[in-house]
């Protein structure tokens, strides 16, 4: 097959979508040629790897609010000049609520069967205005009734999949895909004091950074036992989640270490030399529709996680076994969980590392995934031909 893959981010680096979408080319690159088409450029050095995989191309360097607007009309016109050299089978599109109506418009017209590649469902509290923003209703309508008129959808979750699948589209689900097996790992990391690592974008509601840095205020006040790392957010956008000042988190730099945005090839190492990571996101649908790559990025360095059980996160993390379940995402339930670490031996750190080590190799690996997709893919293609 000739697929052309188009997507609202960047590639073939910067962010969970452009991990995913690097590992889905990965996952059905040996039996198709691929050409990725995508807003944005990685900005980060790429080996000559990415060239066997696929060809690609982007249409702006950098990310600003004036281009978000303009790139989805430059995007579908992009796809139609690729479609009108090149002999096209399949389009597969990441959500694009603007520009959703041209791309099936053209891929209609050209007779190619559309695949969207569905991994949220955007909460109201993303937008200014929240339900009243324009892209909330436009986000909503495509969800609710519009993507219904592709070829077929692969879902991240269950919730998605059962959601596409109950409007009588074509659905596959596939969680978080990695390169599993290439990634180094390690079985024996013990800090002195724990390190707990926060690798990811909070914003202002999807995870929540107090709870977990008033709950290390409560453990370290006579010594210093377990420190937090962040890295994604900067300075200013941890005193945003958290409502802390300057001075607040200076007076706490002992066992809190804000380092920013590091490129996205560090972060597997970051995640290695870890004891734990963690992450804590609200029960509400957007948290259940996803699948946070932190997530399975964190198991397969063999790092245990601690987080709380929204979306499909229950069919893969076990308490006690892998990592800790939050029974909450209160400050309650973070000491509950901060206390069982403290008291654990280095033997038992082992087994929780090689545990989570072995779940990221039989649940997301790319190649566990490839011939599903393929014939998934198949199968959407010959239905168009009928």
């Amino acid at each position: 097959m000739n697929i052309l893959i188009l997507s609202s981010g960047y590639f073939p680096y910067g962010g969970a979508y452009a991990s995913r979408l690097l590992n889905f080319c990965r996952a059905i690159e040996q039996n198709n040629s691929i050409h990725v088409i995508t807003w944005f450029d990685s900005q980060v050095d790429v080996d000559n790897l990415i060239f066997e995989i696929c060809t690609y191309e982007h249409l702006c360097d950098s990310h600003n609010k004036i281009e978000n607007y303009i790139l989805p009309s430059k995007l579908v016109k992009k796809a139609l000049d690729y479609i009108n050299q090149n002999k096209v089978d399949l389009v597969i599109s990441s959500r694009m609520p603007i520009s959703f109506g041209s791309l099936l418009n053209l891929c209609k017209k050209k007779r190619i069967p559309l695949v969207i590649e569905q991994c949220e469902w955007i909460d109201p509290s993303n937008f200014k205005f929240n339900r009243f923003h324009p892209m909330y209703f436009l986000g909503e309508n495509n969800m609710k009734r519009r993507y219904k008129k592709a070829n077929g959808i692969i879902a991240i979750s269950r919730l998605l999949e059962n959601h596409f699948s109950s409007q009588g589209i074509s659905t596959i689900r596939i969680p978080t895909i990695l390169d599993v097996l290439d990634t180094e790992y390690s079985t024996k990391t013990i800090n002195q004091p724990t390190v707990i690592s926060y690798c990811g974008s909070p914003g202002t509601s999807k995870e929540n950074l107090k709870n977990i840095i008033e709950t290390l205020t409560v453990v370290n006040c006579e010594s210093v036992r377990i420190k937090l790392n962040i890295y994604g957010p900067d300075r200013n956008a941890v005193m945003k989640n958290t409502g802390y000042d300057n001075e607040h988190l200076l007076q706490i730099k002992d066992y809190v270490n804000i380092y920013g945005s590091i490129p996205q090839p560090r972060i597997a190492g970051v995640i290695k030399a870890s004891d734990y990571t963690f992450f804590a996101r609200p029960d509400r649908q957007s948290s259940n529709a996803g699948f946070p790559t932190k997530f399975a990025e964190s198991m397969a360095c063999g790092t245990p996680v601690i987080t709380n059980l929204t979306g499909d996160i229950e069919l893969y993390l076990k308490d006690g076994i892998n990592g800790h379940v939050l029974d909450s995402i209160t400050p309650e339930s973070i000491n509950k969980v901060l206390c069982r670490i403290i008291n654990e031996s280095p033997e038992d750190r082992q087994k929780l590392r090689k545990c989570a080590r072995e779940t990221a190799e039989i649940s997301f690996d790319y190649r566990i995934y490839s011939s599903i997709i393929e014939k998934f893919l198949q199968s959407i293609i010959q239905e168009t031909e009928q």
